[in-house]
């Protein structure tokens, strides 16, 4: 079986490491309590936004250049969103791991949100969108979820979220999400492989040691759902 060490940083970012010797790379993610439960209200995509647009580049690089960065270590990496979670997740040679828990800091706390980063984001969630509307699978979801969940419920859109949100929605509005949102306090790094609890808390103190939420972070206060009678939509 097995064994998972357990850290946290005095910021509050909690690491997991399950240490796998025989292995000579490393799965990394990092997840921070940021989903679509995390939302303003009615503002559906916000999160699938900032996420996406986080990627497209740095305060201290573009997006090229931190992917070249990447490309370099021979890793790969995605971020997502989920219902709860925004999740960064990546792997790499164990080697290389300390210069990769640098990157994942990097684009995480110093995303540029540039406005034409979102413009472009945008474009792609909106042709999403009408991908979707041909998908059955995905049609069926929205349904559902439009079913079940009222208007003011941030599970009432799928995650890529409302296509009127995703329109209107300012690099402002982006920029501020990622800076509530975004913190170590709600955050967890997990790593396997074959590497040590006590190099991957050095990794981390170094990369995040610094990093401290601006504020104390919302409660988010969500009705129950109960649906009265069978809801039927052919």
């Amino acid at each position: 079986m097995i064994r998972v060490e357990r850290r946290r940083l005095d910021n509050g970012l909690r690491i997991a490491v399950a240490p796998i010797a025989e292995l000579r790379s490393v799965s990394v993610i990092l997840a921070i309590e940021a989903g679509q439960w995390f939302e303003p209200i009615g503002r559906n995509g916000i999160a699938r936004l900032a996420a996406q647009t986080t990627l497209r580049g740095t305060t201290r690089r573009s997006g090229p250049a931190w992917a070249d960065a990447i490309d370099a270590l021979g890793a790969v990496a995605r971020l997502d969103v989920g219902a709860h979670w925004a999740a960064f997740t990546s792997q790499s040679l164990t080697d290389d791991l300390d210069a990769l828990v640098d990157l994942i800091a990097e684009v995480i706390r110093m995303p540029a949100l540039a406005p034409e980063d979102l413009d472009f984001v945008r474009q792609q969630t909106l042709a999403q969108f009408e991908r979707d509307e041909r998908d059955t699978r995905a049609v069926v979801d929205r349904l559902w979820r439009e079913l079940v969940y009222p208007k003011t419920h941030p599970f009432h859109a799928p995650p890529i979220g409302d296509a009127s949100v995703v329109r209107e929605a300012t690099v402002d509005e982006v920029r501020e999400y990622h800076e509530g949102a975004i913190r170590p306090d709600g955050a967890v790094l997990v790593v396997a492989g074959s590497v040590t609890a006590d190099r991957v808390e050095a990794a981390a103190a170094r990369a995040f040691g610094d990093w401290r939420a601006p504020a104390i972070a919302p409660v988010r206060d969500v009705q129950d759902v109960a649906l009265s009678a069978t809801a039927r939509r052919t």
